[in-house]
Parts: structure tokens; sequence; C-alpha cells
């Protein structure tokens, strides 16, 4: 048994992941975001995959990168 479960509906992920619904399931059909569980027409995701998702994302960051191999003076 499963206990403190954390589920996720459809508008709490879309604000937890900054996208809409049509990407959101765009990419779940690519296999990027974790599927979520159906009980008859209600479906959840579970909080902690999310979490997973999230922080296996690269870090994007406001500064473009320097070239590899370059070096700073």
């Amino acid at each position: 048994m499963v206990e403190n479960l954390e589920l996720l509906t459809l508008v709490d992920l879309k604000a937890k992941l900054r996208m809409g619904t049509s990407t959101i399931y765009r990419r779940m059909d690519a296999g990027d975001i974790p599927q979520p569980l159906v009980f008859g027409r209600t479906v959840r995701w579970v909080k902690a995959e999310i979490d997973a998702y999230i922080e296996s994302q690269p870090r994007r960051s406001g500064r473009p990168q320097e070239p590899a191999g370059s070096a700073k003076r």
C-alpha cells in the first residue's frame, strides 16, 4: 500500500511545467513526460515522478555559454 502519494491534476501539471495541455500530451506521447495514472475518467500524475522529470532536465541560464575549450582572459 502506498502512503502519502501526492497526485497532480492537469491544472497543477500545467502550472508546474509552465506548458500547455497540447505540449504536455505531445511530450507524453514522445515518452519525455511520465505517464499519468488513470482512474476511470480521472487522470492524475505522481508528483514525485514529475519532480524527478524536472530535475533530469538540463538547466538553462540567462547567459550564453562559452564555446568549449575557450579560455577566459
